[in-house]
């Protein structure tokens, strides 16, 4: 097999390298928000809401484009057990000629979305955003090649930096005066940066398109995988649609901010997870009692991560939008509240979603994507009758309620029975709402005569406190925080690993 796309160096200690790489994805996960955050504090008070919520509307319509030119390929080449330069190379010519006539469609479609939205200036940052989309075309496999071989510390490094070219762009031309501009060309700056260092790091040069080389099968594993990506891009974004439309940027401007505040952080990290426990758990989709072990361990860390940070999110709400944000922007704080409990479904979402791909099962993913992408529509279209409060308070309802069928569809003839899967998760969410509670009734009297950021900080360890104490008194509780421990252990344990022959790829 080509050097760049071996595997068989990972599998002799894959939870190990595993478990690494998902400490570096955290850390830079950690990094970047808080880079985020500087950004958003800056740009939040050099811009209006109005900015925001133009560049909403316009990123929820082209959004879609991310889905349509991956196509599901990126992750066909990480989950198939071996693929060659000639297959890889194909799809390299594939995605690059669907992200090129998205781009095409979409700057032909921009009077059509400033029509719709009633707002003429649309239509050159319509035209601009799309013009971004095909330098992440050109990044497609080469990405896809360094998670096959789990190489996310240059991943991390790479998203970091290219963030850090973007933003003093953005940040210096909203200083300017550029208005909604700032935001575009930030976008535009980190797109074309991250690109030139995909292809550095990659060190894979693709070669001509290739017919009959094999590539049927996962073209069609990417096309399900796509529907299904497709849906939830729906699920996600028909709500910043129908608010831009029905309630006009203003609004659009606050509920952005919240949603990105609270869920954005949060599926940020999912997704990176999601970048390590693919490639991982493909690897043992041949065995099922080391692939049931390694998940459900997993899974539990996961949601002993997210269930404590949204849950202070949701009791701090109105603390954090007025450190981050502002005051001008506290009409969010509702807003960031009522899509907590959509923030974590959102991050547990990931689970069910790791089986069918990792198992080689996305029709499965698909199938469900059907039923319930339309259940989330006419759940938000009802909402919206009460506003943006509405449509937050649909998008959690609709979340909570789904979550436990899909998880049950999901494990069925999977190696992963669905009471093992409720068992891991119960606890920290217990815990993370338990702590949530007594922080709402003791914040006020204890935290109220000091400054923003120490409050903060207070607040955060009266909940961690809490938190640890209930995990404590919890059955099995003692256990998994233990297990957390031996995690932290091993994410710091420093060992030399096995790397392939050549890691200089085909030119």
């Amino acid at each position: 097999m080509d050097a760049p796309f071996r595997t068989d160096h990972l599998v002799g200690d894959l939870e190990r390298r595993s478990i690494r790489a998902g400490g570096i994805t955290i850390a830079a996960q950690v990094v970047k928000p808080v880079i985020q955050i500087g950004s958003t504090m800056a740009l939040a008070r050099l811009l209006t809401p109005v900015d925001f919520g133009l560049i909403a509307m316009v990123m929820a319509v082209t959004g879609f484009s991310a889905m349509f030119k991956e196509a599901g390929l990126s992750m066909a080449t990480i989950q198939r057990a071996e693929v060659t330069h000639e297959q890889v190379s194909t799809l390299f010519w594939i995605n690059v000629a669907l992200s090129f006539l998205i781009m095409a469609v979409l700057m032909a479609l921009a009077p059509v979305i400033a029509w719709f939205y009633s707002e003429p200036q649309l239509i050159w940052v319509t035209i601009a955003v799309a013009g971004t989309i095909l330098f992440g075309g050109l990044v497609i496999q080469h990405e896809a090649i360094l998670k096959r071989q789990m190489r996310f510390g240059r991943l991390a490094a790479i998203d970091i930096a290219s963030m850090a070219a973007g933003i003093p762009v953005g940040v210096g031309m909203a200083f300017a005066g550029f208005g909604c501009w700032s935001l575009v060309g930030m976008m535009a700056t980190t797109a074309m940066v991250r690109c030139a260092l995909v292809w550095i790091a990659a060190r894979w040069r693709p070669g001509r398109f290739v017919r009959g080389c094999g590539v049927r099968s996962m073209l069609a594993f990417g096309a399900h995988l796509t529907g299904s990506r497709f849906m939830e891009y729906i699920n996600q974004n028909v709500a910043s649609v129908l608010i831009g439309w029905a309630l006009g940027p203003m609004t659009l401007g606050f509920y952005s901010k919240a949603y990105s505040l609270v869920l954005m952080p949060m599926r940020q990290i999912n997704w990176s997870l999601s970048a390590v426990a693919i490639p991982s758990f493909s690897r043992l989709q041949n065995e099922p009692e080391r692939f049931r072990a390694f998940y459900l361990r997993v899974l539990q860390s996961v949601c002993l991560l997210a269930a404590p940070v949204i849950a202070l999110s949701f009791a701090d709400a109105d603390r954090i939008i007025l450190l981050v944000l502002g005051s001008q922007w506290m009409e969010s704080a509702t807003l960031f509240r009522w899509l907590a409990p959509a923030a974590l479904i959102g991050t547990l979402h990931a689970a069910p979603d790791w089986l069918m791909v990792s198992l080689g099962h996305p029709r499965k993913l698909l199938r469900w994507s059907l039923l319930s992408t339309p259940l989330t529509v006419i759940a938000i279209a009802v909402g919206i009758k009460w506003g943006a409060d509405g449509v937050a308070a649909a998008i959690s309802i609709m979340s909570v309620a789904l979550f436990l069928p899909m998880s049950w569809y999901a494990t069925r003839n999977s190696p992963v029975p669905f009471p093992s899967l409720l068992n891991v998760l119960w606890r920290p969410i217990i815990m993370s709402i338990a702590a949530a509670v007594v922080l709402m009734q003791v914040r006020e009297p204890l935290t109220e005569s000091l400054i923003l950021p120490v409050q903060l900080v207070l607040d955060s360890i009266v909940f961690m406190i809490t938190f640890l104490l209930v995990g404590m008194i919890l059955p099995g509780g003692r256990a998994m925080l233990g297990d957390a421990v031996r995690l932290f252990g091993e994410l710091r344990r420093k060992r030399t690993l096995p790397t392939p022959d050549s890691e200089d790829g085909n030119t």
